[in-house]
């Protein structure tokens, strides 16, 4: 993760000790909230889906997060995630 979005999220108290929190929230917003966008690019299909991301902190933040499906592969795969 660049050091921008690093910085984003540690504010809100995310940190290597509690990576699982962020990834399950990484995980269920991709698995609720709806597909807002999708791009064709020379390695596969990008989905980008916003949606709120509750933080250690207790704070709830808006994200929007990037995942794609690579040619050839059928499982969507996380790229980023940052600021919506």
């Amino acid at each position: 993760m660049g050091k921008s979005k690093a910085k984003f999220f540690s504010e809100f108290g995310f940190a290597k000790t509690n990576v699982d929190m962020l990834e399950h929230g990484l995980l269920s917003i991709a698995q609720v909230e709806p597909v807002k966008e999708v791009l064709s690019s020379s390695y596969g299909m990008k989905y980008i889906i916003e949606g709120n991301l509750k933080t250690p902190s207790g704070t709830v933040v808006h994200v929007q997060t990037v995942w794609i499906i690579e040619t050839g592969d059928e499982r969507p795969r996380f790229v980023t995630a940052y600021p919506a």
